[in-house]
């Protein structure tokens, strides 16, 4: 089967831009001052060839794109998107839960703090109810958001009485600790899980689908 054609992306492949970006088979055209500070591969990947010939380098022609692994084409975007688009930020503009996660993604993986906090104030903004528990719980430890696994094991482990006082959130996050990993490891193995990614992206939650 043959490779799927490449092809521009239609919002983001920018005429000014000075560095071209293969995810899949969707090219983007981006400006190194804006997207690089904020993307660690890229400022990896540049740090290493600044001896090099410009026409010779990776991401300066469509036929010789920087190819990102690991990464989804709508990851790429609403990571892109929130870097070009400040005007939906400064009106807070609401996207779903996936936009979100796809940010929060990409920005943990690139050290982009400002982006995952970005994501995370999505995230609250949103009906606790449209990400599932599971996932709330993971995403609340490995983010440090006490309220995600709040909700989350309220929604899995105390439903019926929804005004869990903080003396039992405090022993759940304290002495139920070694409770709560080992409830986290079954979720891992046993419950609907995410996309897998790179082994570079998400780390906690790199893993495989069971058969």
């Amino acid at each position: 089967m043959d490779p799927s054609p490449m092809v521009q992306d239609p919002k983001l492949f920018h005429p000014t831009g000075d560095i071209i970006i293969q995810v899949e088979n969707v090219l983007f055209k981006v400006h190194t001052f804006l997207v690089v500070p904020r993307t660690q591969v890229l400022r990896d990947y540049l740090s290493t060839i600044e001896n090099q010939p410009l026409e010779s380098r990776e991401g300066s022609s469509i036929t010789n794109p920087l190819h990102l692994s690991g990464v989804y084409v709508e990851e790429f975007r609403a990571f892109l998107d929130v870097i070009y688009d400040l005007d939906s930020i400064l009106t807070q503009k609401k996207r779903d839960v996936s936009y979100y996660l796809a940010v929060l993604c990409l920005s943990s993986m690139n050290l982009w703090e400002p982006g995952v906090d970005f994501a995370i104030q999505g995230i609250n903004s949103l009906d606790p109810k449209e990400l599932q528990p599971y996932a709330k719980i993971v995403l609340g430890v490995v983010n440090r958001q006490d309220t995600w696994v709040f909700d989350g094991v309220r929604w899995l482990f105390v439903s019926e009485n929804p005004s869990i006082d903080q003396c039992s959130i405090d022993w759940i996050l304290r002495d139920g600790f070694t409770l709560l990993t080992n409830t986290i490891t079954e979720l891992i193995h046993h419950a609907l899980r995410f996309p897998n990614h790179d082994k570079a992206a998400w780390g906690t939650f790199n893993y495989e689908a069971e058969e």
